[in-house]
């Protein structure tokens, strides 16, 4: 008999093994899906070489989406999605407001090229050009140019993080 759309031939019926459980299929399913490559990643972790693989056979055309472009439509609901949820608290780097503290009236752009010149427009890390002036107490109202220094765009990134290393770092220079 052939297969018809519709047909109700199992209807109300309850299958034979409907809350048995086998142990030996139970681990074999375990064992094949670590093996799978669907669920790794999800349950068990996965070698770097075991990455580097999947890597290299999902780059350039092999991969599925190559050659194709999101939507606008998509693009914009990927966007609200995730509006918001890096901002504030939410943000690994939020400090509780401290980027919002007003600096001393005595930062003019004339203090901050002033210790530009004074170190020669390098960075005082790396020894690339610097054209960021850096509080190394962290203290925004504190511009004593002994406080200041000049740095590139990398370090001054860097600094933001660990400061009681970057101060140490800097009173030692």
């Amino acid at each position: 008999m052939a297969f018809k759309k519709g047909h109700t031939i199992n209807n109300g019926r309850t299958p034979w093994n409907k809350g048995k459980k086998n142990p030996s299929l139970s681990e074999r399913n375990r064992k094949t899906k670590k093996n799978n490559k669907n669920c790794l990643g999800k349950h068990w972790k996965m070698s770097d070489i075991g990455k580097k693989n999947i890597a290299e056979a999902m780059r350039g055309e092999k991969n599925p989406f190559y050659g194709k472009k999101h939507s606008d439509v998509t693009k914009e609901t990927n966007r609200q999605a995730h509006l918001g949820k890096m901002m504030r608290e939410n943000n690994p780097a939020w400090q509780n407001g401290k980027s919002f503290e007003l600096y001393g009236f005595d930062w003019t752009e004339l203090l901050r090229h002033s210790i530009r010149t004074r170190d020669c427009f390098t960075c005082q890390v790396c020894k690339k050009n610097g054209w960021i002036v850096h509080h190394i107490d962290y203290d925004k109202k504190n511009n004593n140019p002994d406080n200041l220094i000049t740095l590139c765009r990398s370090c001054h990134g860097k600094t933001n993080h660990n400061e009681e290393y970057w101060i140490n770092y800097f009173k030692n220079l």
